[in-house]
């Protein structure tokens, strides 16, 4: 049951190009998303979803959410 904790599917067109920021290990994944993949392409994305926090310079708290990627799949031409 833990598997599906912060699971999450997504499927419809990108609104932007894939965005790879740190990647621990360059896999072949991160390496398709970013040569094939572009905005308004129809994709499933299946991942876990991860809210890193960030601090700015006057000391004000942010979070972003972002997803981790595992399955993905590229729909259309």
């Amino acid at each position: 049951m833990n598997s599906l904790r912060n699971k999450v599917q997504l499927i419809g067109n990108l609104g932007n190009g894939p965005e790879i920021i740190t990647v621990e290990k360059w896999t072949k994944l991160a390496a398709i998303s970013e040569d094939f993949l572009s905005k308004a392409q129809k994709a499933v994305i299946e991942g876990k979803l991860i809210n890193p926090s960030y601090g700015t310079n006057e000391g004000d708290k942010g979070y972003i959410t972002e997803i981790k990627c595992n399955e993905l799949l590229m729909l259309g031409k």
